[in-house]
């Protein structure tokens, strides 16, 4: 059989294959659950009076935060990848004109990789609305 542990309002605190897996802890409760009732355990469920009660739907709205926090996730963490590729191209172009060992390329490059820079870090990440990037140099 398996298990679930149930605080005393009835929210579940773990999931347990054995019964032998189930620590000692005041104020939870083991409950033994038949395979069907397992298979259907999910994540918002609760266990009151001896039934395994589903969490309410999600409204639209909360549907759409879901989606809008995904959507500024996704743009941070992309923003993130831009600039520090951005800084890795922007340092290796430097050191070879400090070193000067430039070529006349890699010199014209230089400015270009640095204004991209800049206008990736004023790109407003944080929004659920489609992100207009700037594009990067073809150097």
């Amino acid at each position: 059989m398996k298990y679930i542990t149930v605080d005393s309002v009835g929210n579940i605190i773990g999931m347990y294959l054995s019964e032998d897996d189930i620590p000692t802890v005041s104020g939870i409760s083991a409950v033994e659950l038949s395979d069907e009732d397992w298979q259907s355990v999910g994540p918002g469920y609760t266990y009151v009076n001896g039934a395994l009660i589903a969490p309410a739907p999600k409204t639209p709205e909360e549907i759409l935060a879901e989606q809008n926090s995904e959507k500024i996730a996704v743009n941070t963490a992309k923003k993130a990848e831009l600039i520090a590729a951005a800084t890795d191209r922007i340092s290796v172009l430097q050191d070879a004109v400090d070193l000067d060992m430039a070529t006349d390329a890699e010199t014209a490059a230089l400015p270009l990789w640095k204004k991209y820079r800049v206008l990736l870090s004023r790109v407003d990440a944080n929004t659920s609305d489609d992100v207009v990037w700037p594009e990067a140099p073809d150097f």
